[in-house]
């Protein structure tokens, strides 16, 4: 965060940050309860299974072996939710420092799953032509990528494709989000672009929305880039 920031202003911004900290906790929980589901969904097929066998009817291979492999699809996409859990519990432990964009766009993508599926939409990710990196505060920054996705969500409705990409230039990066544009946005697309607007000024960023053509919605975010300096490293 920018060091002519007032306390006031980097309460506010700790504030809302561990806000959204809590909403991205409770979602990624909802999907840990939703695999243990299904976990425990199939524990209780190979259950049923063994007790049939007991009463001489033949185990089939084919379905025993479709059953484990589902339970390690479910094992190892409980693994990627926690270890993503993890890294966002940690975006607190650093308030101002110097992080990659490779990274800010793996976090985001992580956080964006759940609403880009529950939004029957896609995601698709054009990545920066090179490597840079921000400063600031990572959690901030991810709240602000995030809301860039659901306005377009917000705005396009389901069922529609996504395009997120990273742009440098002059010394900034640009983060856009392109998708339908509505055809009458209502009052909770605008409360979501009025949000996102004070966030970027926040970060020290900028935010605009225009419509690429008639039917495409653009959404900017605009950060400059890290200075060289010696400021601590985001992990």
């Amino acid at each position: 965060m920018s060091p002519t920031k007032t306390s006031s202003d980097h309460q506010l911004i700790l504030e809302r940050a561990l806000k959204f900290l809590g909403r991205q906790v409770a979602r990624q929980t909802h999907e840990i309860t939703n695999v243990i589901n299904i976990i425990n969904e199939l524990a209780g097929l190979i259950g049923d299974m063994t007790a049939a066998s007991r009463q001489a009817k033949p185990l089939d291979p084919e379905r025993i072996e479709g059953i484990v492999e589902r339970l390690q699809r479910q094992i190892k996409r409980e693994e990627l939710i926690l270890r993503g859990v993890n890294r966002l519990a940690h975006s607190v432990d650093v308030l101002s420092g110097i992080f990659g964009i490779e990274e800010l766009n793996e976090r985001v993508v992580f956080l964006a799953e759940r609403p880009i599926r529950l939004g029957q939409a896609s995601l698709e990710v054009e990545p920066p032509e090179r490597s840079a990196s921000l400063e600031g505060f990572v959690l901030g920054h991810q709240q602000a990528v995030l809301g860039a996705i659901e306005l377009a969500l917000a705005s396009g409705g389901a069922g529609h494709d996504l395009r997120l990409r990273y742009g440098l230039h002059a010394g900034e990066v640009e983060i856009s989000v392109e998708g339908p544009a509505c055809a009458t946005c209502n009052a909770e697309v605008d409360a979501l672009q009025q949000a996102l607007s004070a966030l970027a000024t926040e970060l020290g960023g900028r935010l605009t929305t225009s419509p690429e053509t008639g039917s495409t919605l653009r959404v900017a975010l605009v950060f400059g880039l890290a200075r060289a300096n010696d400021s601590e490293e985001v992990k």
